[in-house]
């Protein structure tokens, strides 16, 4: 198989061992999540549906205008941010009465409930101003506006607590939409017409000017064209002009003292101005009555009063109908002066006149036609706009409008459940890769031989049982679980030798390291030692931990010399090597234990020229050397035992060794050992619970270990 192939059983076999890590991450955010879920106030949105016509419909003009794709995609892009501006938000939030409304209303911010909890004095300055702001502001986060792909529909939605309030919130906000379109259309109408109002009071004077300029032009000149042209026709014509307009104006004064007077009373004054025969016989016939009024008794005056004021009502009626007859005169006299007018311009402009009168009379008759014809535009835009913001209509209409919903659309539960259990697997299954891989001890062969790419040759249960120590199961009890992993881990050592171009009858010197104290690791060793010795192997275990040695104290060797002494005996006084060799009392196992603690740094002993000669020594004459180390991690002694190491036997606490210190002790191993020595993982004190009994029956027999 390929180094960067999957390994699936291994993949399973992770999540089998990390199941429980797996399943609480599970429980535990579907629970979270639940809670959650029933803690939420749920949400409803209704959605109505609106038409955007890009063509700016327009009753007045019913020609068809050619538009461009890019063009109605930005008018539409353009409504859909109107419709989510603060002025429809705004425009809504007054014409719903929001203000006053529990959802979307006046509310007190986390910082003003914080300080009314903590008894703080409440602030009362808030301005109007800022708690609209907050109304709309939270009315503008419960609209959401999207147009449906590059159609011209926009889907307009509302959200709320209540599915009716949704719903007539979402028709509200449409319709405000639509009239604040007309009403700003209309607007836009009525302030154009406004401005060519303005304009035409100035149209309407150049118009005038232009007008009196012509006849102006011909009064100054009146003389040199009749000399140029001869024509006496253009003098009875101007005479007569001139003697309409002198009427006129003289009829135009008479006319308004005629309406003053009326007003006034004066009818002596009206009569004598029209010198009209029933007025003033009228006016005599008053004149008489006031007369009697003033010599009459109080009872009869009141009868002369009342034919009084009928005779001056006649008189107001005939002052009255001699006004209009004169009103009506003066406008026939100024028509007929308008036709003099004209048949005057019409003849000096037919008359031979010379060239230069020509080019002045040309160019003051252009300045009119201008004039004339930008007023009559202005006049017709001026009606065209007032007719234009009266017949305005939307650009847009609604097409589908929103209905209560029936179903929250906030939580979505199934949905969120289904994340939330995608979410607790993806993270159940990572915290369970965490800790198989970084986090915790080591709880199974394969999980130490995957993290650590070593083989782990031997599972070592643990002994719960009184009256044997796992030493001594070795012996006393072969058949063992114990006894037998011991045994496993024994064969892997002299395979793996074996397969590297080894020899049975070479020198082994098989190192048992540990990470951390109190890991079994002496235990091991001893152990270790015992199986090869019972195996029939000249074998020797030398106990290197001279700061904490325990093995002469697990077989009762108290009192002898031992390592430590051989190593600071001084030169004059050498310790002979038979002097610290002992022999295990259960086996042919021979032993160089450590007495006592050293107070000299043991890196310099377990590197001077006297341990090497040990070495050299003691492979001279067994088969099988083991070297109880001391904890690789707290102590340096290790490392440099290392290089005299032809196997590496590493212990490791099941499911209390963290597996970083474990990492960097093999780290150190690979640093300071030989190479291509190999290294064994032990995993060492497993849990009677974890253990598998497919092969219980060749190990015991009626419940308890088997003996020799």
């Amino acid at each position: 198989m390929e180094q960067n192939s999957i390994d699936i059983r291994g993949l399973l076999g992770v999540l089998r061992r990390q199941l429980r890590v797996i399943f609480y991450t599970v429980v535990l955010i579907l629970g979270l999540t639940t809670l959650w879920l029933f803690s939420l106030t749920p949400l409803y949105t209704a959605s109505t549906l609106i038409l955007i016509d890009p063509s700016s419909a327009n009753l007045l003009d019913t020609a068809e205008r050619q538009t461009s794709a890019s063009a109605d995609n930005a008018r539409v892009s353009s409504e859909v941010e109107i419709m989510r501006s603060e002025a429809i938000a705004l425009a809504v939030v007054q014409n719903a009465d929001l203000v006053s409304s529990p959802e979307f209303g006046v509310q007190l911010s986390l910082r003003d409930r914080v300080e009314a909890i903590l008894g703080f004095e409440e602030t009362t300055d808030v301005s109007p101003d800022k708690l609209l702001k907050g109304v709309v502001n939270r009315f503008s986060n419960a609209i959401s506006v999207s147009r449906r792909g590059l159609t011209y529909l926009v889907e307009l939605r509302v959200t709320s607590q209540n599915p009716q309030t949704a719903a007539e919130l979402a028709n509200i906000t449409a319709q405000t939409y639509i009239d604040q379109q007309i009403q700003a259309k209309i607007g836009g109408a009525l302030a154009a017409r406004d401005i060519i109002q303005a304009r035409i009071a100035q149209a309407d004077a150049e118009l005038v000017d232009s007008e009196r300029a012509f006849d102006d032009f011909i009064d100054l000149n009146f003389t040199r064209i009749e000399q140029e042209t001869g024509r006496s026709d253009l003098t009875a014509l101007r005479e007569a002009l001139e003697e309409i307009r002198s009427t006129s104006t003289q009829s135009r004064v008479v006319a308004n003292e005629v309406s003053r007077n009326i007003q006034l009373g004066n009818w002596a004054e009206i009569a004598a101005s029209l010198q009209d025969d029933t007025l003033m016989a009228l006016q005599q016939q008053r004149d008489a009555l006031s007369a009697d009024i003033a010599d009459a008794a109080a009872d009869e005056a009141i009868n002369l009063r009342s034919e009084l004021e009928a005779l001056e009502a006649r008189l107001a009626d005939e002052a009255g109908a001699a006004l209009s007859d004169l009103r009506a005169e003066l406008a026939d006299m100024e028509a007929e002066a308008s036709n003099f007018q004209s048949e005057l311009r019409s003849s000096v402009l037919s008359a031979d006149l010379p060239p230069e009168l020509l080019t002045q009379i040309f160019s003051i008759q252009q300045r009119a036609t201008l004039a004339r014809n930008q007023y009559q535009t202005l006049l017709s835009r001026l009606r065209d706009f007032e007719t234009q913001a009266d017949l305005q209509i939307a650009d847009a209409r609604v097409v589908s409008p929103a209905f209560a919903p029936s179903r929250p659309s906030f939580p979505d539960k199934k949905l969120t459940l289904a994340l939330a259990l995608m979410v607790s697997l993806g993270v159940g299954v990572g915290l369970g890769f965490l800790r198989e891989f970084y986090v915790g001890g080591f709880v199974s062969d394969t999980q130490a031989s995957d993290v650590l790419n070593l083989p782990v040759s031997a599972t070592v249960p643990r002994i719960d049982e009184s009256g044997q120590t796992p030493v001594d199961q070795v012996v006393k009890a072969p058949l063992s679980f114990y006894a037998e992993a011991m045994r496993r881990l024994r064969a892997s050592i002299d395979q793996t030798l074996l397969r590297n171009g080894g020899n049975s009858e070479d020198v082994t010197v098989i190192m048992v390291a540990s990470t951390v104290p109190a890991e079994g690791k002496t235990t091991t060793s001893l152990s270790l030692a015992r199986t090869y010795a019972i195996s029939g192997k000249r074998t020797l275990l030398i106990d290197c931990d001279l700061r904490k040695p325990t093995i002469s104290k697990t077989l009762g060797l108290s009192g002898k010399t031992g390592l430590l002494d051989y190593l600071i005996a001084p030169a004059d006084e050498p310790v002979a090597l038979a002097d610290i060799m002992a022999l295990d009392p259960l086996t042919d196992l021979e032993v160089i234990p450590s007495m006592g603690r050293s107070n000299r740094p043991t890196d310099q002993l377990l590197t001077s020229k006297l341990f090497t000669e040990l070495m050299k020594a003691v492979r001279d004459h067994y088969e099988v050397i083991i070297l109880d180390t001391p904890p690789m991690l707290p102590v340096v002694d290790g490392r440099y035992l290392a290089h005299h190491a032809d196997a590496i036997a590493l212990v490791i606490k099941w499911a209390e060794t963290r597996q970083q210190d474990v990492r960097q002790t093999m780290n150190l191993l690979n640093e300071t050992k030989n190479e291509d020595v190999p290294v064994f993982g032990v995993l060492n004190q497993q849990n009677a619970r974890n253990r598998k009994y497919y092969y219980q029956g060749y190990y015991t027999y009626g419940g308890g270990y088997a003996q020799e």
